[in-house]
């Protein structure tokens, strides 16, 4: 596989349950597989996976079952949410859904049956334990820090996720050969190109979505750098011309 083919389509990296969304896709991260590789997150956050909710874990993102006891569907509208309520342990647990149709809740949420889902603690003006617009977990939901990107009406970070890690999956068979000469590697210690794309859509530190962090300081370099050589590629092929023409004049 050669670098060329991160210059092909990104309907590549979107498995068939996204394809009805292609254009979304391209819309929002690029048409390329390059793009979604340079598509960069906004922020990191880290999730706890708990068993008992408290006060010491109001605005983290955990990780919980909740046992569904009530779902309250009568005041669905567009202004007004969809109500759950279940227990998480011993402490009760709200559950509000804005903008959510009550067929995708039916098919995620049952009376009487466990739900395991991640999102934001907070508490509500009644001192109830609250989650606004909770996702389902998946097998794929685990304790960690994730990044977070923009998203658009249609796109959820999920299929974000999917792309980019595919995106990833291609790159990585590819045997890039490192352009930056090795003088600059070693003054500035930077990671290779792969590497970084690897550090910041799969961070091991809160810190990776920073824009002065070591890989983006490497992103940043190689768009620099490429600009750099392009233009003494232009002066080059100027040179040359001149010099066909019968000029002893360079034109520097």
């Amino acid at each position: 596989m050669s670098i060329d083919h991160v210059f092909q389509s990104i309907e590549q990296c979107i498995g068939p349950y996204y394809k009805k969304r292609l254009k979304l896709f391209q819309d929002l991260i690029g048409t390329r597989i390059i793009d979604a590789l340079l598509y960069m997150p906004i922020s990191t956050i880290e999730k706890f996976e708990v068993n008992e909710l408290s006060n010491n874990i109001i605005n983290k993102h955990i990780i919980t079952s909740i046992n569904v006891l009530s779902i309250e569907y009568s005041n669905y509208s567009k202004t007004k949410p969809i109500v759950i309520l279940g227990n998480v342990g011993d402490n009760q647990l709200e559950l509000l859904f804005f903008n959510y149709k009550p067929v995708y809740l039916k098919g995620n949420f049952e009376v009487g049956k466990t739900t395991k889902i991640t999102g934001k603690l907070t508490m509500s003006s009644t001192n109830t334990y609250q989650i606004i617009n909770p996702q389902k977990a998946t097998l794929k939901t685990t304790p960690g820090i994730y990044s977070i990107y923009p998203l658009r009406t249609g796109i959820t970070m999920e299929s974000i996720y999917s792309i980019i890690k595919t995106a990833l999956n291609i790159l990585r068979n590819i045997n890039i050969p490192e352009w930056l000469p090795e003088y600059i590697i070693n003054k500035y210690q930077f990671y290779s190109f792969y590497g970084s794309l690897l550090a910041i859509h799969n961070p091991q530190t809160s810190d990776t979505s920073l824009l002065n962090n070591i890989y983006r300081r490497r992103l940043c370099f190689d768009e620099v750098f490429a600009e750099q050589l392009t233009i003494q590629i232009s002066k080059s092929k100027k040179q040359i011309g001149k010099s066909i023409g019968g000029s002893k004049v360079l034109i520097n």
